[in-house]
């Protein structure tokens, strides 16, 4: 979903800057023009101009700060996707462990290659768990109060 609200967003800041761009500087001539030819009302004109080119410096800096936002948003729904996805594959290995202990050798041996399969499947996901960390650690200090605590949490 963030990804889709991310691509929509840059091909709106693409088009309204592009075409945006143009319209401001046409106006901008436009406006130059009449104050350069003594037109009557010079100074209303020179200020709209001015209101009008603050206007478009704050829109392109809206626009910069929701392309942050959703950069940010999409970091942190990645890091949940990310800690859900692991957390379930590792509860799925422990659960393909059998809680029994054995009773001769053959059980036993099969269980402790059983056992031994488990780890090494762990330890493989253990380079994840330590990039999810780092991760949760990084967006924790980009985020204060319940979205930290919920970070916290899931890490």
């Amino acid at each position: 979903h963030v990804t889709m609200l991310q691509e929509r967003f840059r091909e709106f800041a693409r088009d309204t800057g592009n075409i945006g761009q143009e319209r401001v500087d046409t106006v901008n001539r436009m406006a130059d023009e009449l104050i350069n030819s003594g037109h009557s009302d010079a100074a209303t004109i020179a200020e709209w101009k001015d209101g009008l080119n603050e206007a478009w410096a704050d829109l392109l800096e809206l626009i910069d700060t929701r392309t942050q936002i959703l950069a940010a948003s999409y970091e942190l729904h990645k890091f949940y996707h990310d800690a859900k996805e692991i957390f379930g594959r590792i509860q799925d290995k422990h659960k393909k462990l059998p809680e029994e202990l054995g009773r001769d050798q053959n059980t036993v041996e099969t269980l402790q290659r059983m056992h031994t399969t488990f780890e090494h499947d762990i330890q493989a996901l253990g380079t994840q768990v330590r990039q999810l960390q780092e991760d949760a650690a990084r967006l924790q200090s980009a985020y204060a109060g319940d979205k930290a605590d919920d970070i916290q949490k899931r890490e």
